[in-house]
């Protein structure tokens, strides 16, 4: 591994020191994990040539699958527990994805 100096703003800092401390995961650990998501990111737009072919195949699948689980979810458990787990979702979007 390569080691380099990384300066950030205030407004950077912040929010990292808080992921940090929250997933109880190094600084460094938390931004090598943002830099292969973004990367990752990078790689699967529609105007990469590598998977550019399997975008659309892979948001059906995902699109898919959600549907699938929600009908699952409403039929047998019904709508109460359907929203709970989306309101979980939510909850871990804002605070994993945001």
């Amino acid at each position: 591994m390569r080691q380099f100096t990384l300066r950030l703003s205030i407004d950077q800092e912040v929010p990292l020191d808080a992921i940090s401390v929250e997933t109880n995961t190094s600084k460094a650990d938390v931004i090598r994990m943002a830099v292969d998501h973004y990367c990752g990111v990078l790689a699967e737009r529609a105007d990469n040539p590598v998977t550019a072919k399997l975008n659309p195949r892979m948001h059906e699948l995902i699109e898919f699958t959600a549907m699938a689980m929600d009908h699952i979810l409403s039929d047998r458990y019904g709508d109460r527990v359907r929203d709970e787990i989306l309101t979980d979702v939510s909850q871990n979007l804002r605070k994993f994805h945001a």
